[in-house]
């Protein structure tokens, strides 16, 4: 494909292209999106000859010590009902939504989940192309806006990963190694909605270890500019001559319905901070200690790298054995920014979850989306800030 027109926009224009080369910085995807493959690297094949370690019943799933069962609607993504050894985990663990404000001087934005219905979206993920190995799928069924039952094929993948090292220990006496692989079991589903791609995982490990990771891909929504003007741009990147593609942040929300050892639980975060200097225990000003503080009703917390703060779910009714403290699985989020948007914008009025990194709300029936019921109607706020 070669544009050769020149395409007006308002008062700036994109410029010819001629000829449409694709080794050119310029160069534009034909519609058919056939991508140019890399031809130096060698096959890299995923094999498991005695077959998979996860086994599927309906919707449930077990693999090593974990034990739960995957959820899947048009608005939601879920696993429920988690166990590890035994023990109950959580309850409910859905990822709710997605909110993608723009930054420029205009109000775009995108309530991606909920006003796309992603789960619509999602793709039908095939062997080779989206994953390697030994795959296991999981489909559904949506309803579309003509009130049409959609079946959703292959729309969950679960699969095997070798993460590398889980521990290692060498003898220095005799130089003797151990070491253990990190084998883990990945759930991910891809969605597609507009330009972007998401890809969804929840990954488990053998030592009772969740993680829940997002990444974006796919291409840039951009803008057209006078390809005159050489000014900076503060608010987006120059990616092709008359063509921006404006900064953005992406926002997600996870709920979490913790089951710690049962419903008894509390959370609390866990700062690392300096011990007062002391003649005794601590001479020469070294040494340091952790402070832990419960959240007792509901309200935000915020990250703090600068004291290396985690945050602990936990059920004081249980006591581990060892440590002699209540038993808790420990939540680190990642240090990123919240919303950036003025407070009084329609950016922030309709996604109030972006307000802090983490709510903790007591549990109450039919509260089910932080982000807000109708988020794309909603003008005074969302249900985690009422």
């Amino acid at each position: 494909m070669s544009i050769k027109k020149t395409v007006s926009c308002r008062s700036c224009s994109i410029p010819e292209i001629p000829n449409n080369d694709p080794t050119s910085p310029t160069y534009a995807f034909p519609l058919d999106f056939m991508m140019l493959s890399r031809t130096t690297a060698k096959p890299l094949r995923v094999v498991q000859p005695e077959g998979a370690s996860s086994t599927s019943t309906g919707r449930l799933i077990e693999w090593e010590k974990w034990r739960f069962r995957v959820g899947f609607n048009w608005r939601e993504g879920t696993i429920h009902d988690v166990w590890f050894d035994g023990r109950p985990v959580s309850h409910r663990s859905p990822m709710l939504e997605m909110f993608v404000p723009y930054e420029s001087s205009s109000s775009k934005r995108c309530i991606r989940l909920r006003k796309c219905r992603s789960w619509i979206t999602s793709n039908d993920l095939s062997l080779g192309c989206d994953y390697l190995g030994l795959i296991a799928y999981l489909g559904g069924y949506v309803v579309n806006a003509n009130g049409e039952v959609v079946a959703k094929n292959n729309a969950i993948c679960i699969h095997e990963v070798d993460a590398g090292i889980q521990w290692k220990h060498t003898n220095h006496r005799t130089g003797q190694a151990s070491v253990v692989r990190k084998r883990q079991l990945h759930l991910q589903t891809i969605i597609t909605v507009a330009n972007y791609e998401y890809i969804f995982y929840w990954i488990l490990d053998q030592s009772g270890e969740i993680v829940f990771e997002t990444r974006a891909t796919g291409i840039l929504s951009t803008t057209p500019i006078d390809p005159a003007n050489k000014y900076k741009i503060n608010f987006a990147t120059r990616v092709g001559d008359g063509v921006l593609a404006p900064y953005h942040q992406h926002i997600f929300n996870l709920r979490i319905d913790p089951a710690i050892d049962g419903s008894n639980n509390t959370i609390s975060y866990v700062d690392s901070v300096p011990m007062p200097r002391d003649s005794k225990l601590n001479p020469y000003g070294t040494g340091y200690i952790t402070e832990e503080t419960k959240i007792t009703e509901s309200s935000t917390a915020n990250t703090d790298p600068y004291k290396n703060r985690v945050f602990k779910i936990s059920n004081p009714s249980k006591i581990n054995p060892v440590s002699l403290s209540p038993v808790a699985y420990k939540l680190v989020p990642i240090a990123s920014q919240v919303l950036l948007a003025a407070e009084d914008s329609w950016h922030n009025r309709r996604s109030h979850f972006t307000d802090a990194p983490i709510w903790v709300t007591k549990y109450k029936d039919r509260e089910l989306f932080p982000a807000g019921d109708y988020t794309n109607q909603h003008a005074q706020g969302s249900c985690c800030k009422k």
